[in-house]
């Protein structure tokens, strides 16, 4: 985030933003993501909820996936099979994009 900034030419004190940060995440108005073995990436909670991610590991890009009624489904066959209450999950498809399979 702080790059981000930086290349927007845009001051913060790194203290502030992590500082909002926080207090955006308690509000839940932002959501902690960790995509692979990544440094923590900051998303916001829009009405779409919650989704996954496809990853080039190319180019770094990464794209929004949505499929809800599959995944909760399976989370009550795991209720029902195994009696493990899924409290949350996080499911990323590692691969690469359109861009990246047409260079060589």
């Amino acid at each position: 985030m702080l790059k981000e900034l930086k290349r927007k030419k845009i001051a913060a004190n790194k203290t502030t933003v992590y500082r909002q940060l926080e207090s955006l995440l308690k509000a839940g108005a932002v959501t902690e993501v960790r995509i692979g073995d990544r440094a923590k990436q900051y998303e916001l909670v829009d009405s779409t909820g919650h989704h996954h991610h496809l990853v080039c590991l190319r180019c770094k890009k990464v794209e929004d996936i949505d499929f809800p009624e599959e995944l909760e489904r399976q989370e009550k066959n795991i209720w029902k099979n195994k009696k493990f209450k899924v409290l949350q999950h996080n499911l990323e498809f590692f691969g690469l994009c359109r861009n990246c399979q047409k260079k060589k």
